[in-house]
């Protein structure tokens, strides 16, 4: 997140911000990205999107919307967003499976058995 600062602050002319405020933002947004579930891995992508969309509201004669998480959300979600263009590329790369397949059972690990804290194992249902 820290580069997706350094960048934007630089594309603007302006000079990158101290250790302490730069940590801040990058908390301030990471917070809300996670909470939609970003992946660290998509927040470049997410801000050269981000600045198409700004360019193309220029080209349009409209309103240039000031750089945000929200906008960094607005293009992750949504029919057209990154998150379904990521989805889309692992299918076309032939790397997914079904949502309930063992081997990606984020409680399980693929073992057909979930840790329940206090109480032992138990069969996994890949919810």
């Amino acid at each position: 997140m820290g580069d997706v600062f350094d960048r934007w602050r630089l594309n603007c002319g302006w000079n990158p911000w101290d250790d302490k405020t730069q940590m801040a933002a990058i908390a301030s947004f990471v917070h809300s990205l996670d909470r939609e579930g970003v992946p660290a891995s998509a927040y470049s992508e997410l801000y050269e999107r981000v600045l198409q969309m700004r360019a193309k509201a220029i080209q349009d004669g409209k309103q240039i919307p000031n750089f945000g998480v929200d906008l960094m959300i607005a293009q992750w979600n949504g029919e057209w967003g990154l998150r379904n263009q990521l989805r889309q590329r692992e299918v076309e790369a032939g790397r997914t499976l079904g949502a309930n397949a063992e081997s990606v059972c984020g409680r399980c690990l693929g073992t057909g058995w979930e840790i329940v804290e206090g109480k032992g194992a138990r069969r996994c249902d890949h919810l």
